[in-house]
């Protein structure tokens, strides 16, 4: 593929990673632990981490937009926590909703995750971060 082509520059590496700036909206979803809606044995691995992927995000992206070299296990090791944070958050939610998975009766359920308008989160976000993580990825391996 050209380098200079359309879609080349979308999926160049730095702004595959900066598009991840926009998840330091994980504050509201600490928000919610901090005021009792969610549950902290979700918050906790998944909130948390998913604020810090946002706040590197545009670090790492400046980082790399010279080329990888130095930086690549980085840039991977990055990618791979912000999809591993993402496909975390499945089974939390799961192990948090009452049924024959239920993990804690203590605090609340993770309900406000499914309600609108943070559901959006899981059904469309996640997804499409996940994406992301995945086309910095092969990108990355391309690049050897």
């Amino acid at each position: 593929m050209d380098k200079f082509s359309p879609l080349s520059h979308l999926l160049a590496r730095e702004l595959l990673t900066r598009l991840h700036v926009f998840r330091i909206a994980a504050l509201g979803t600490i928000y919610k632990w901090y005021s009792g809606a969610l549950p902290g044995h979700f918050v906790l691995p998944v909130g948390v981490p998913d604020l810090l992927i946002g706040l590197t995000a545009l670090p790492l992206s400046r980082r790399v937009a010279g080329g990888l070299g130095p930086n690549r296990s980085l840039f991977i090791g990055w990618h791979v926590l912000g999809a591993g944070c993402l496909l975390l958050a499945v089974p939390l939610i799961q192990l948090s909703q009452p049924g024959p998975l239920h993990f804690s009766t203590q605090g609340p359920a993770t309900d406000e995750v499914l309600s609108f308008p943070m559901s959006i989160v899981p059904t469309f976000v996640a997804p499409l971060l996940i994406l992301l993580h995945v086309a910095a990825l092969i990108k990355a391996g391309r690049e050897t």
